[in-house]
């Protein structure tokens, strides 16, 4: 079946799961070690560990399901770390520790060039510290957590605009209502005005970033963290629907997608705003979630962030 029609039957279907806190993707096959078994895809349900009755049938609309048993999707916080992302670089470059000096801690995206200036991107929970909201616009590299002894001389750059992230509450409408929910966000993004020297040439690698391309099925990846350094994965998860946890508040987010290698872990706390590109140097996208395991890193693309969000942007 054609993709586009694919996505149709699981946006049709979606909400009725997404109410009982059950995620939605469009994913290829895998087997208990994680491998992936066929490139035929499936609609694929990541249900809670708490979720015992979830009624999902077997096939929908003629496509295969799969049922994917997660404890929780969350923002990946700040635990200690052996690789050298984590220490303080000069010049600034992605992948590298970043942070609110405020006591946020996560990795750096891209720079970008928008409207004449030159920023630096990542996600907005961890240049904010709060959702929408911040005790300060000051951005330290390395992250608070790594050299909370040191933020002044630490200061790379101000914080300049950031995505909302709708935390609305969503009231929880009759099972199986045809009604949408509303309020759902596609983006954990802000930039920042740099104040030092950048290096765009991602950490752990040897050449910038050439292009920029969507998320697409199978397709090999890396991803570049401040915890785990450069990992590989392969996108096996694409328009995934899911409830993500942002410390005490729970937001709907969607169009996201999935990268996960043989049960491997991909991302640890910290890891937030991995920088996620090809092989061939092409951005692909932005973690900024995982599953508790951290098998299933979950991102967004960027080729939406800068055709959406910062029209024009082009990232350096």
């Amino acid at each position: 079946m054609d993709l586009k029609e694919l996505m149709k039957i699981k946006k049709k279907i979606e909400d009725r799961y997404l109410r009982r806190g059950i995620g939605v993707s469009i994913g290829l096959p895998t087997n208990d070690r994680g491998e992936v078994e066929d490139y035929d895809p499936v609609i694929r349900f990541h249900v809670p560990n708490d979720i015992k009755e979830h009624s999902i049938p077997s096939s929908i609309e003629g496509i295969k399901t799969e049922i994917k048993n997660v404890k929780y999707f969350a923002t990946v916080g700040s635990i200690p770390s052996k690789y050298r992302h984590r220490k303080p670089i000069r010049p600034i470059r992605p992948g590298i520790s970043i942070g609110n000096w405020k006591y946020t801690t996560g990795t750096l995206s891209y720079f970008i060039e928008w409207n004449g200036s030159k920023y630096i991107m990542g996600n907005h929970h961890v240049f904010l510290t709060s959702l929408n909201k911040t005790k300060s616009h000051k951005i330290v590299q390395p992250g608070y957590s790594d050299d909370p002894n040191n933020l002044i001389f630490n200061y790379v750059a101000e914080l300049h605009k950031f995505v909302t992230i709708n935390t609305k509450r969503i009231s929880i409408l009759p099972l199986f209502s045809s009604c949408a929910i509303k309020g759902d966000n596609t983006v954990d993004v802000a930039i920042a005005t740099p104040v030092v020297d950048l290096n765009p040439i991602i950490c752990g690698e040897k050449e910038p970033i050439r292009g920029v391309k969507e998320p697409e099925l199978g397709v090999s990846v890396r991803k570049s963290g401040r915890s785990t350094g450069v990992v590989p994965g392969i996108i096996t998860d694409i328009d995934l629907s899911t409830w993500v946890h942002y410390g005490k508040q729970t937001v709907l987010m969607k169009k996201c997608f999935g990268i996960s290698y043989n049960n491997k872990v991909i991302t640890l706390p910290g890891d937030s705003g991995s920088p996620i590109y090809t092989p061939e140097m092409d951005a692909v996208g932005i973690a900024f979630a995982s599953a508790e395991s951290g098998t299933l890193c979950v991102g967004f693309g960027i080729k939406r962030v800068i055709t959406k969000f910062f029209k024009g942007a082009k990232i350096l």
